[in-house]
């Protein structure tokens, strides 16, 4: 191994705890111009940057949706089935090891869905298809109790 290649591998090193020249990329790392890079999937400047009045919609939103879900039992029949097409998909690109590009109008591609994350999302989407199908098919309202 000449000096170049021992610096190099150095360098790699430090940029990844988990880097092995053996395994040549790992897992959340891409290689970009030669050099290994560490991503997220979602960059830190995106969170960062985001304005606080944004950030508190996005709270407010989510918080009105899951009130939607758990009062209407429509809704959960609907997100079953979503969760379920979701769970599919995104465990087919886990399985044929697709990375998917995040891309955004006017600001390009900003980020890389590796499998994994497929896969991990694909885990916690089965999941909720299961909740969603119980309390939405199976389980008996209220109502009908009273």
């Amino acid at each position: 191994m000449s000096a170049l290649d021992q610096k190099r591998t150095y360098a790699e090193h430090q940029l990844s705890p988990f880097f092995t020249p053996e395994s040549g990329r790992e897992r959340d790392q891409i290689r970009h111009v030669g050099v290994w890079v560490e991503f997220s999937m979602l960059p830190i400047w995106l969170i960062t940057t985001l304005p606080l009045w944004l950030v508190i919609f996005i709270i407010l939103y989510a918080i009105a949706t899951l009130y939607v879900a758990v009062r209407y039992r429509e809704v959960r029949k609907f997100l079953a089935g979503a969760f379920f097409v979701s769970s599919g998909v995104l465990s087919y690109l886990w399985q044929t090891g697709t990375s998917i590009p995040i891309v955004l109008p006017y600001a390009g591609t900003i980020s890389i869905e590796t499998p994994d994350i497929s896969g991990q999302r694909a885990v916690v989407h089965f999941i909720l298809f299961l909740l969603c199908l119980y309390f939405g098919f199976f389980s008996k309202s209220n109502e009908a109790a009273n």
